[in-house]
This record gives structure tokens, C-alpha cells and sequence, in this order.
């Protein structure tokens, strides 16, 4: 069997909560590179490689309950998503 690209993913952590009824996920990745197999690949290899120390960084959270006496912020659930250098 041939195979037309290779990943490789190094450095991933993350962390789940669920504290009273709310619920949040965050995490990293730090290193992530993709390498072409085919015969077109030949001279260059390397199609995505991450550089620097993480790659990806996230964050979710989500309120579980009801905000009934609306005393939250605006918002019900909140995400962030850092993406770092990359090179094609």
C-alpha cells in the first residue's frame, strides 16, 4: 500500500472540567508537520511544518445552568484559538 502523506503530531496536552454544571476544555499542541509521500514529493517533502514552541492553543467554556436573574456577562459560552507560524 502507498500512502500520499505522513503527519506527525508531538506535544498535545489538554483539560476537561465539569464544575457545577459548567463545562470547559482547553489545551495545546505544539509541534505538527505534514510530509509528502507521493512521487510528485520528490523534491520537496515538507508541505506544513509548525515552528516556535506551540502550535495551537485553545479554550472553551460553556455555563451549564440557566442565568435566570441574567446576572452573566453577555455570553453563554466563550471560545479562543491561537495559531501560531506556520510554513507551506
Amino acid at each position: 500500500m502507498n500512502f500520499a502523506c505522513s503527519t506527525k503530531a508531538r506535544e498535545f496536552s489538554s483539560r476537561l472540567s465539569l464544575r457545577e454544571g459548567n463545562f470547559a476544555v482547553g489545551g495545546r499542541l505544539g509541534v505538527f508537520s505534514v510530509r509528502d509521500l507521493s512521487s510528485e514529493g520528490v523534491l520537496y517533502r515538507d508541505r506544513l511544518l509548525s515552528r516556535g514552541e506551540d502550535l495551537l492553543t485553545f479554550h472553551f467554556f460553556k455555563y451549564g445552568g440557566e442565568d435566570k436573574r441574567l446576572e452573566r456577562y453577555y455570553w453563554h459560552i466563550q471560545t479562543a484559538v491561537t495559531v501560531n507560524s506556520l510554513a507551506f
